[in-house]
Parts: C-alpha cells; structure tokens; sequence
C-alpha cells in the first residue's frame, strides 16, 4: 500500500540555460527537479552519524535523565 504524501508548491530560481538543457534532456524537468531534490535529502540523511541525529533533536538530555547517559550532553 502507498502512503499518501503531502506536497508543497515551492517556487526555485534556475537558471534559463539550465531548464532549456532540462527540457531538452528529461522527458519531464518538473519531475527529475522533484526527484533529484528528494533523492538529495536522503543521502544527506543517509550520511548523518548516530550523534548528529541525537544532537539534531536534541535527544541527549532525554537520554541523561531517563537513562542517566552522559555521553551525548555538552
């Protein structure tokens, strides 16, 4: 089953030369930019350590106090 996702019309600035190529190159320039975006982010993610997502949201107080955890407090 496929989870219904939300989307957010977003205006970017890319260069004419650039969209003309798109165009030129893709079967649909919308779609690769939304594609290439996506895909983007999840390597980004991808790339993120155990402590960079622990400091991201700021779990290292709740690891201190529930699980008396030092390791990941400034």
């Amino acid at each position: 089953m496929t989870e219904k996702i939300e989307y957010e019309q977003v205006t970017i600035r890319v260069p004419r030369l650039v969209m003309e190529f798109l165009r030129k190159t893709e079967d649909n320039a919308a779609e690769w930019i939304e594609y290439t975006v996506v895909d983007i982010a999840r390597a980004q993610l991808e790339g993120m350590t155990p402590e960079e997502w622990i400091q991201q949201f700021n779990l290292g107080p709740v690891f201190k106090t529930v699980l008396a955890d030092n390791r990941f407090t400034k």
